[in-house]
């Protein structure tokens, strides 16, 4: 059953035969209260284009405190940037055009699923594993796959059934939404309309769904955006993010700017990504010194060779000699990969059998030491996107 927040009964019928569901008309504040207060499981609220707009934000907003599963779908005749920006701060799952009944109809089917996730997640948060794994590939010099590396082993630990996050923190730059063909109709720099509101509603509206288990946050669109989104908007994405997974990946810049620092303060693990080539090799190890300079534990790195080839004039003792600690694992230079971008897609979906999965996926199986159990091996919370036709 569905609630409709309508000004009369008569109003609200015209959605029974939209949703093809029975549908509980309430025509004020007071009855859509006594409604939900008395249906503990009601989960839905549709809310007419002639309810006024303060009223809305406001009943949202509370709802999204006291009763976190209820979702509020918003119908309106027009929306502009800054209307969208206040509904997502005060909860609203989605806006839908009034006259768009198909989208209408999405998205409460998306929203009654981000509702039993929801609960789902409250339920695994009381679990004691309440914080997720963060894992932070870098590399000090362009070109060496980060991105690559970074999307590849989001798909494979996703595959295995981890609750999987990809945050792009390359924030002028950044290639995940391009790697993976996503429009990145929401990214970080979304976050800075939302100031102190950043909760699990708030970001789960800012994700995008790529697979079963893996959502992705892109970064801005517009490199200017970059110098707005500061290290203590990355702690408070971060930290959001791991209490809603299992993993989360960062891809990062060439750079230690102070951004992939906060990254790297958080991360249980630094994969440092390099390329079978004296200016790569020599990158990372001065970004080795810089780690334990900057007093970053041992422990928590590993050195990813990339594009490995034989007869390069390097052998595996010259490249242990150059970095001055192993490599954990190799990557073979192939031609899937580009393949596989220019598809829009990873190697590790297009061709599991290809070497390069094979690697990546050996990749994810150690890092699956370290993650631990999925939490319920079960399908990460859907993302909704806020829409108007």
């Amino acid at each position: 059953m569905t609630v409709v927040f309508a000004p009369t009964a008569r109003d609200a019928e015209r959605f029974r035969f939209t949703l093809a569901t029975d549908i509980t008309p309430v025509a004020s504040v007071t009855e859509l209260e006594d409604t939900l207060a008395a249906n503990a499981e009601e989960n839905l609220v549709v809310v007419s284009p002639d309810i006024d707009w303060r009223v809305v934000l406001d009943v949202a907003e509370r709802y999204r405190v006291a009763r976190p599963d209820v979702g509020f779908i918003v119908l309106r005749r027009r929306m502009d940037v800054a209307s969208l920006t206040q509904a997502i701060r005060a909860g609203v799952r989605e806006v839908v055009d009034t006259d768009d009944a198909a989208a209408l109809v999405e998205a409460c089917r998306r929203s009654q699923e981000v509702s039993s996730r929801l609960v789902k997640s409250t339920q695994a948060a009381r679990s004691p594993h309440l914080r997720g794994r963060l894992i932070t590939v870098f590399s000090p010099k362009g070109g060496t796959g980060k991105t690559m590396l970074a999307t590849n082993l989001a798909v494979a630990l996703a595959k295995q059934q981890f609750r999987t996050c990809l945050i792009d923190l390359d924030l002028q730059f950044g290639d995940v939404a391009i790697a993976l063909r996503l429009e990145p109709t929401r990214t970080t720099a979304d976050a800075l309309g939302l100031r102190d509101a950043i909760d699990e509603h708030a970001l789960t509206s800012l994700l995008l769904p790529y697979r079963t288990n893996l959502s992705v946050l892109p970064g801005p669109t517009r490199p200017a955006d970059a110098e707005f989104i500061t290290a203590d908007l990355v702690t408070t994405l971060l930290d959001g993010l791991l209490a809603m997974h299992d993993v989360v990946i960062v891809d990062t810049p060439p750079a230690f700017n102070d951004t992939v620092l906060r990254a790297l303060d958080m991360s249980d693990v630094h994969l440092l990504i390099t390329t079978p080539d004296l200016a790569s090799l020599k990158s990372v190890r001065v970004a080795l010194d810089t780690l334990n300079a900057l007093g970053y534990p041992a422990s928590k790195r590993q050195v990813i060779l990339n594009r490995d080839e034989s007869n390069i004039g390097l052998t595996q003792g010259d490249i242990r000699d150059i970095l001055h600690m192993p490599i954990t694992a190799r990557i073979p230079a192939h031609r899937d990969v580009v393949l596989a971008l220019n598809h829009g897609t990873t190697v590790v979906e297009s061709n599991p059998r290809s070497p390069v999965s094979r690697s990546i996926t050996r990749i994810a199986n150690d890092l699956s030491t370290i993650l631990g159990t999925p939490a319920g091996a079960a399908e990460a919370i859907p993302v909704t996107e806020v829409t108007v036709g």
